[in-house]
């Protein structure tokens, strides 16, 4: 609400949105893929790292909600707790993962097996990782803005 209106002529996803989009699709998605991998030449149980695979999906989206709140500051900043409906989708989205791994009947529904509680390494890990990497694109993001005088995403 600060910023002036952006003009009715830019397209909704610009070339830096669509730049970031798939910056963290393939972060969130190639690190399931390799977590999922890698727990598969560990010997882990196939259920288990389907479940873990689902989490590890689940988790980093929310890491990126925070990333998102400001597309061009530090996401870690004075108006973090400003936004409470970003938490009410975390808590949201916290309870809803744990139900799909913890809940006998979600297990059954979804093909998923509890998860010891050093398994959430795995999707809390990568969901850290998306943070800090999302965190330095904006800051290259930002130089480039600044070495080319310009406003635009």
């Amino acid at each position: 609400m600060m910023r002036p209106p952006r003009s009715p002529k830019t397209p909704l996803l610009t070339g830096y949105f669509l730049w970031r989009i798939l910056f963290v699709s393939v972060i969130i998605g190639g690190g399931a893929l390799l977590v999922c991998l890698y727990l598969l030449n560990k010997g882990f149980d196939t259920q288990l790292v389907k479940t873990i695979t689902l989490s590890t999906i689940a988790i980093p989206q929310m890491f990126y909600l925070f990333n998102s709140r400001n597309v061009r500051h530090f996401a870690i900043n004075k108006d973090f707790f400003s936004n409470k409906v970003a938490f009410i989708v975390c808590a949201a989205l916290i309870l809803l993962q744990l139900a799909i791994t913890y809940l006998p009947f979600m297990n059954r529904v979804f093909g998923t097996v509890p998860m010891n509680a050093s398994d959430w390494i795995y999707p809390f890990g990568l969901g850290i990782v998306v943070f800090i990497l999302v965190e330095i694109e904006k800051a290259i993001a930002n130089m480039i803005r600044r070495k080319h005088h310009t406003t635009e995403l």
